[in-house]
């Protein structure tokens, strides 16, 4: 039954049409699952796409209130642990805080007395540059905290089903990208391919300049400074 709610909710998220949407949806999957606290955060890479940090938290606000007056952001170790690992973190607050050192203790101490002693925490890495997590507090009693682990698998699909979804919305808003000619699709592939404009040229049957007036305008349709900004966001946006 909840494989079945979460597919069919994973539906609703490809034809959300806002990032609130998109938000609302994994929210309501983590309901269903008796998550209260996570957190959704991934920054985009600027020279990729240029676009805030997207967020979303549902935490205390007790919470969320000393997290940002002690500036918890610059050192939490969560958000250490996702840009570093691909592997999704089983997080105990009791445990961390005994390996910790003096500038992490205090986050763990905080964490704890606020309620939050024990989680997961899921790295998700963008194709379009940039680290991010979807990190969600488990039940403190242990029974309901293993019952809520056996879905850990789910946890992750959401995660990525999030991400590809919030990137959707954020390439279809964002007027800098342009789409691309099919003439500059293709000597933009030739140029990833690390061929010069001569030989791309050849290949194509068409003049040197000819390339240079493509990758030009390719250049300026996806807001790159040079061939090779252009060449790496082209394939991060799936263009090529």
């Amino acid at each position: 039954m909840q494989n079945h709610f979460l597919i069919d909710c994973l539906y609703q998220m490809q034809r959300a049409g806002t990032h609130q949407q998109v938000y609302a949806i994994g929210e309501s999957i983590l309901r269903k699952f008796n998550i209260q606290n996570f957190k959704y955060l991934w920054q985009p890479c600027p020279h990729i796409l240029q676009a805030p940090q997207q967020s979303v938290s549902c935490c205390p606000e007790a919470w969320m209130r000393h997290y940002r007056e002690k500036q918890y952001a610059d050192i939490d170790p969560k958000f250490q642990s996702a840009n570093k690992s691909r592997k999704t973190l089983v997080w105990n607050a009791y445990e961390l805080i005994k390996k910790s050192d003096t500038t992490t203790q205090p986050f763990w101490n905080d964490s704890i007395n606020f309620g939050l002693q024990h989680g997961i925490t899921i790295p998700i890495k963008s194709h379009l540059g940039g680290d991010g997590m979807l990190c969600i507090s488990l039940p403190s009693n242990a029974s309901c905290r293993k019952d809520t682990l056996h879905h850990l698998s789910l946890f992750e699909i959401l995660a990525h089903h999030l991400q590809i979804n919030i990137e959707r919305l954020l390439i279809d808003s964002n007027t800098d990208i342009k789409m691309l000619s099919i003439r500059e699709i293709e000597v933009l592939k030739w140029t990833a391919y690390g061929k010069t404009a001569d030989e791309t040229a050849k290949i194509l049957s068409i003049s040197y300049t000819t390339v240079l007036f493509h990758l030009n305008n390719a250049r300026k349709k996806l807001n790159a400074s040079n061939k090779h900004q252009l060449t790496a966001r082209a394939i991060a946006l799936g263009i090529i």
